[in-house]
């Protein structure tokens, strides 16, 4: 596997953490705290994941 597939797989993964990511801020943070915490914790959140697909 050459450089580019190895990246574009790695941003592929990284885009569908984000995705999901963004749903389950939207079904599980935001009802049970509020909305600058929900963002908070779901920056936190993805950018440890991003940090553990890289």
């Amino acid at each position: 596997m050459n450089k580019t597939s190895k990246a574009l797989i790695i941003w592929l993964n990284i885009l569908t953490l984000a995705i999901a990511n963004g749903l389950f801020r939207e079904v599980v943070l935001l009802p049970a705290f509020r909305i600058p915490a929900a963002f908070v914790m779901s920056g936190l959140l993805l950018s440890a994941q991003i940090i553990g697909v890289a």
